[in-house]
C-alpha cells in the first residue's frame, strides 16, 4: 500500500511517520521546499518529533518527501499507477478536519 500525505505540518506529519512505522510507504507533499529537505535528510521540524524517528523511517524507504506534487500518481483512471495511492490531505488554519480520499471515495472526518 502507498499514501501520499498533502500538507505534512502538525498533523500530516504525524501521520506519515505512523504509517510509515506501521509499513505502508508514505510521500509526504508541501509546497514548503525548505521542509521537503528537513524531513529527505531525516531531520524533524516539529519538537513533538524526535528526528531519529523520521531519519530512520527515510533510511528504510518508507517514508520520503517532496515539493512535486506531480509525484501523486493520478487516480481518474488514465494515470498509469502502477498501483492505487490513498491520498491524505491535511488542513490549517481553523478546519481541524482532514480527508482521505481514495480514487473516487471521499470520506471527510
Amino acid at each position: 500500500m502507498k499514501i501520499a500525505v498533502v500538507g505534512p505540518g502538525y498533523a500530516g506529519l504525524s501521520l506519515s511517520l505512523q504509517f510509515a512505522r506501521s509499513g505502508v510507504s508514505v510521500l509526504a507533499s508541501d509546497v514548503d521546499v525548505q521542509k521537503v529537505q528537513l524531513l529527505n535528510h531525516g531531520k524533524s521540524y516539529m519538537k513533538h518529533i524526535e528526528p531519529s524517528v523520521s531519519a530512520e523511517l527515510v533510511s528504510s524507504g518508507k517514508f520520503s518527501a517532496s515539493a512535486d506534487f506531480n509525484r501523486i500518481p493520478d487516480q481518474s483512471g488514465g494515470g498509469g499507477a502502477s498501483e492505487p495511492v490513498s491520498r491524505i490531505w491535511t488542513t490549517a488554519g481553523g478546519n481541524s478536519g482532514w480527508a482521505l480520499s481514495t480514487g473516487a471515495c471521499k470520506i471527510n472526518c
